[in-house]
């Protein structure tokens, strides 16, 4: 029902799947970095955002894997290659 004949999912499956996995880790980041900082705005910026970033990378390094079956170099499949011309 969710996938396609070649094991992979339907766009409209990932999406909704990505959107689900993505508030929840814009709601954990939240609940992690307020439980740290508590009433400081600045401090709670500074955890809340990197966390998040992290957060996003590795469900849609999950995602790859799990959906579109990638097990390799996924971070490069998200466009993000660590090769000689980066540095």
């Amino acid at each position: 029902m969710f996938t396609t004949r070649s094991a992979r999912f339907h766009p409209v499956a990932e999406f909704l799947i990505s959107a689900a996995l993505s508030g929840a880790a814009f709601f954990i980041a939240g609940l992690v970095s307020y439980a740290i900082a508590r009433q400081h705005d600045l401090v709670l910026e500074v955890i809340f955002r990197p966390l998040l970033a992290l957060l996003l990378i590795a469900v849609y390094a999950w995602l790859l894997t799990v959906a579109d079956n990638v097990h390799q170099h996924r971070i490069a499949a998200m466009g993000l290659p660590l090769t000689q011309k980066w540095r």
